[in-house]
Formats: structure tokens, C-alpha cells, sequence
């Protein structure tokens, strides 16, 4: 049987998994990618509309990998985001004074990242996709990581990127220990016009039961919108007609005047997943195969593109001092570097839940308090401003 040889293997082809491949493709290595469904291939009708939130930390490496071109036309800067707490008031807002004039980030349709991306994949030299397909085994040969296809292909690889989600095949294959903890809420996700323009100000509010956060479209008289709402009133509220449902989310949110639905509406639970270790021998996790956060911060996707920072930066050193690129020095160095971000962003957006969704009256009052103390404070809307555009704070 003939063994097919690359420098890397990454399973999933999804925007992290995509991104890792042209990436990697212009460090002059050969690179092959897996997936189930062919990353190149149209986005399907039911899933036009929905968009993106991307920090501001995110777009040079779509710059650098050449994606950020095919989409930047199409992206909505976010200028400011509005914090708000619906129960015991207060309020924190933050844009370009605290930014430095810059955008927080970009609002993208998925339906155009997408494009970008299959574009760029037909395209790219030292890389070839195997999709539709399926992993059926990995085994650790030294050199190499060996992993059967389920079309009976052998592919050889120095180094196995896991980037195929939060159930992530290539993880339980390799027996790398995973836990979950579910929030026991769905997010609703729909867009929608509304009477007032939203002049490219991203809105939070707070409710009782979770937060729902308004997003600028291209059309300033249109925004995503994402509702993390308690999964049993999530059901109810799935089941209601547009007009009614509508009126629901116009009582949680009448920022924006009069609203109309604008698209179909999606749901998906909420939940929390962390790897025990973010290595294995020849192996890597990145993206939600390796942390799947709530999207409270808006920096689920984001986290992910920060691991590929970190993995290119590792190669290239790799590269330079003559290393293996799936040694042990670049899986521990990853881990390392990466563990830190990880926990840091997982810690902050569980905070946050918990903390805005306990019910105490008492608590909503100091929510409220300290919202109105952070609004006073220029270094900490400055801080809140780094988060949001996905920089470390310095």
C-alpha cells in the first residue's frame, strides 16, 4: 500500500483548521487536510447570515495568510461596545478613545469568511485536501504519526493538528481526556432590522437569564443577534411565530427602536469544554478541540486563531534551530504558551455568566455599582478595550 508523506496533517477544515493550513503552507512546509466535508465546497443555504464577531488581535493573521483581503470589504468595524446590567442598572461603554482610534473588532458573515477561505484553498501550493473523508485510526510510527482514512488511505505526518471541534474525533482517538460542563442554556441566534441605526456600537445586556448582545451588520439599520437564554425557555421560545417572538426579544433589548426578524433563526447548547493536556505524541489540539468557551466575550473563535499564532511562531523556531516539528520541545513549548491564554479567557467568560446571571438583588446592585465605577475609570475601560480587540494587556 502507498503511504502518503507530509511535513503536517490537519484533521478539520473548519475556519481555524483552514486558516492553519494556509498558514503553515507558506512556511514551506507540505501540508495535507482531512475533513469530512470538503472546506472548499459552498455554504449551505440554511447557514447564510450568520456572522462573526472577530477581534482586531485576529485580523493580522488574516492579513498574513492572505483572508483578510477577500472579507474586509464585507466586515462591519465594531467602533463601541455598550455594557449594560438589567437588573440594578449601570452601565460601562468603551470604543476608539480607549482603542486608540482602531476598531474593537470586525462583525463578518460567515458566508463570506467562508468564501474567502475555499478561495484561498484552491489555490494554495504544498497543500492537498482529502474531503470528503474520515479518520479511522492514528498510530504513532516514528517518525511519524500514521493515520488511516476511512477510504483505506494512509497518510504519514510529522505532525497531527487536531482542529475538528469540541467532539474532536482525533482527541478520543488518542485517548487525551476531556471535560465538559454544560450552562444548561441555549443560544438563539437570528438577525434583525431595526427602527434606529446602530452607528457600529456593539450592545450586552445582561438579563436575568442570561445575556443578549445586538451585533452591527453592514446595513446600519441591521444587526446579529445572539440570545443565551435558559434552555427549557429557549424551547418555548423556539416554538413561537416570528411576530411574537420578535416582541420578546423587543422587551429585552428596546436600545434600538421597532425590530423585524431578518433571517431564519438557529439554536445550539451552551457549553464549556477543556483538554486535560493539549499535546500527545506527534499531536496537537487547537480550536475548540481544545477549549470550547461561551460566547459571552465573543472570543470562542478568536482563541482558536491565537493558538495558530502561537504554533506558527513555534514552527518557524523549529525551523531555524533545526527541530523536529513534532518533537517534544514544540508540543511542551505549545502547551506551555498556550495554557495560560486559555485558562484566562475560560475563567473570564464562566465569571461573567455566573456573576451576571445569580439572581440576588443584592448582587444585581453591586453589578450595577460596578459597572458605574469601571465607566469612571479610564485605565479600566482601556483594559476592557484590549480584551475586546483580543491584545494582552500590557
Amino acid at each position: 500500500m502507498t503511504k502518503i508523506k507530509c511535513d503536517v496533517l490537519i484533521v478539520g477544515g473548519g475556519p481555524v483548521g483552514a486558516v492553519a493550513a494556509l498558514q503553515l503552507t507558506k512556511t514551506g512546509l507540505k501540508v495535507a487536510l482531512v475533513d469530512i466535508v470538503d472546506p472548499r465546497a459552498p455554504l449551505p443555504k440554511n447557514l447564510d447570515g450568520r456572522t462573526v464577531a472577530l477581534a482586531s488581535g485576529t485580523i493580522e493573521l488574516l492579513e498574513n495568510c492572505g483572508v483578510w483581503e477577500g472579507i474586509h470589504r464585507d466586515a462591519t468595524p465594531i467602533q463601541e461596545i455598550y455594557v449594560a446590567n438589567h437588573q440594578g442598572g449601570g452601565f460601562v461603554r468603551y470604543g476608539q478613545e480607549e482603542s486608540g482610534g482602531n476598531p474593537l473588532g470586525y462583525n463578518v458573515e460567515i458566508a463570506s469568511l467562508r468564501q474567502s477561505l475555499a478561495t484561498l484553498l484552491d489555490h494554495r501550493k504544498n497543500l492537498q485536501i482529502y474531503a470528503p473523508s474520515e479518520i479511522q485510526d492514528l498510530s504513532l510510527k516514528e517518525p511519524f504519526m500514521e493515520v488511516l482514512l476511512k477510504n483505506g488511505e494512509v497518510i504519514q505526518a510529522s505532525l497531527v493538528i487536531g482542529a475538528d471541534g469540541k467532539n474532536s474525533a482525533v482527541r478520543q482517538r488518542l485517548h487525551i481526556q476531556s471535560w465538559t460542563r454544560s450552562y444548561h442554556h441555549t443560544a438563539l441566534v437570528f438577525n434583525v432590522f431595526h427602527e434606529k441605526p446602530h452607528n457600529n456600537i456593539a450592545f450586552e445586556n445582561f438579563l436575568e437569564r442570561g445575556p443578549i448582545a445586538f451585533l452591527p451588520m453592514g446595513d446600519p439599520y441591521l444587526s446579529s443577534v445572539i440570545w443565551s437564554e435558559e434552555t427549557q425557555k429557549a424551547e418555548q421560545w423556539k416554538t413561537l411565530n416570528d411576530e411574537t417572538f420578535i416582541e420578546e426579544v423587543h422587551v429585552r433589548f428596546p436600545n434600538l427602536g421597532q425590530l423585524k426578524l431578518a433571517s431564519q433563526r438557529w439554536s445550539f447548547p451552551l457549553n464549556l469544554t477543556m483538554v486535560k493536556e493539549y499535546k500527545a505524541p506527534r499531536a496537537l489540539f487547537v480550536g475548540d478541540a481544545a477549549h470550547a468557551i461561551h460566547p459571552v466575550a465573543g472570543q470562542g473563535l478568536n482563541l482558536g486563531f491565537r493558538d495558530l499564532v502561537v504554533l506558527e511562531r513555534l514552527i518557524k523556531e523549529a525551523q531555524e534551530l533545526g527541530l523536529d516539528i513534532g518533537g517534544s520541545w514544540l508540543l511542551s513549548e505549545y502547551q506551555k504558551q498556550r495554557r495560560f491564554d486559555v485558562l484566562s479567557m475560560s475563567g473570564v467568560t464562566h465569571g461573567l455568566i455566573h456573576l451576571f446571571s445569580n439572581k440576588s438583588k443584592g448582587l444585581g446592585f453591586l453589578r450595577g455599582l460596578g459597572l458605574r465605577g469601571v465607566q469612571r475609570i479610564a485605565p479600566l475601560r482601556r483594559l476592557l478595550a484590549r480584551h475586546a480587540m483580543g491584545l494582552k494587556a500590557s
